[in-house]
């Protein structure tokens, strides 16, 4: 016992001098394996607590510059998202002022030493908040399918209630739905869209609109070239009309107006009554699928028929001749 107490005892100091120089060697060896090292993080700003009658006229930065110190495990670990940092507004009042930005400890493990950051402190403005009714316009991109085109876009509600600065409410008409997409659409759609609120800004209601957009096929005009012809002429008369050929122009739905082909088409000019002579007329024309085709211009406007009587003998000949270009007889039709 005694022995053992005397090897305890027996050269203190140089005891306590091997425990320091362990401790120091222990220390060098687990920094050398894990050594210390900087990080910097950008972390994301937050206001909180301001009175909702209250608003920022303008917001401030969205992320701080946060240096931090550790164990090269331990900072390795972190990551900005699990960071915070925020400007306290509770009490504030309108106006201008500088205001601290506060890191949260509680958001980083006690083991890493926070160092720095910026900025520090932030100068902002706040004013109270007034309420603004404004229209909703729909964003509309891409193309609609070949052939067709846009008739109507809608929009219901057609209008939202905002809240927010009057310095950045005041000019504000409107606000617009975030893009709707209708490349290729050829039929009518109905999209529901959220709405592109500033930053700044509060929704009120609503905060979806429905976007009704109509859609047909695109109307185009086409020219044709037609044979004019004469109608209910009498019998023993005959008849000639100047020019032969009228310009016909049609405006419809492009895949229905390109359909039309010469045979499809007639012009024709009404003589019903009219014995000799030379006539300023004008001509009528007949064209397939009337309900969805238009007809905008007979060209020209007016055509000159000349009627005159023959016999049976000139009849015969004229038979054996066969007709004349532009020429009607015996009530015959063009």
């Amino acid at each position: 016992m005694n022995f053992l107490k005397g090897l305890i005892l027996r050269n203190p100091g140089l005891k306590a001098l091997a425990v320091f120089l362990s401790i120091i060697v222990w220390l060098v060896v687990i920094n050398l394996q894990n050594p210390k090292q900087n990080r910097f993080f950008f972390v994301r700003l937050e206001v909180i607590n301001l009175d909702p009658d209250l608003a920022l006229r303008d917001n401030p930065q969205d992320f701080i510059t946060l240096e931090v110190r550790g164990q090269s495990d331990k900072v390795a670990g972190l990551s900005s998202q699990q960071m915070r940092s925020y400007i306290g507004l509770r009490g504030a009042k309108a106006g201008t002022a500088v205001y601290d930005v506060i890191v949260d400890r509680d958001s980083i493990p006690r083991e890493v030493e926070i160092l720095e950051w910026t900025p520090t402190r932030i100068g902002l403005t706040i004013e109270r908040t007034v309420a603004r009714r404004v229209r909703i316009e729909p964003s509309i991109v891409g193309d609609v399918a070949e052939g067709y085109r846009l008739v109507e876009i809608s929009v219901s509600p057609p209008t939202a209630d905002l809240r927010g600065p009057q310095s950045q409410l005041d000019g504000l008409t409107s606000i617009r739905t975030l893009p709707i997409d209708i490349a290729g659409a050829n039929d009518g759609l109905v999209r529901r869209a959220k709405l592109d609120v500033p930053r700044g800004l509060g929704l009120v209601k609503p905060d979806l609109a429905d976007v009704r957009i109509e859609i047909a096929e695109r109307y185009v005009e086409k020219s044709f070239d037609v044979p004019v012809s004469v109608v209910r002429l009498q019998s023993g008369l005959r008849s000639r009309v100047e020019p032969a050929q009228a310009s016909l122009i049609l405006y419809g739905p492009k895949n229905v107006v390109e359909s039309i082909g010469g045979p499809d088409l007639a012009v024709s000019v009404d003589v019903r009554g009219l014995g000799a002579g030379v006539y300023p007329l004008f001509a009528s024309a007949r064209v397939p699928n009337s309900d969805l085709v238009s007809i905008l211009q007979i060209r020209p406007n007016k055509f000159e028929v000349a009627i005159e009587k023959y016999d049976e003998v000139e009849s015969g000949s004229l038979e054996d001749r066969g007709p004349e270009p532009g020429a009607t007889g015996g009530g015959g039709i063009r």
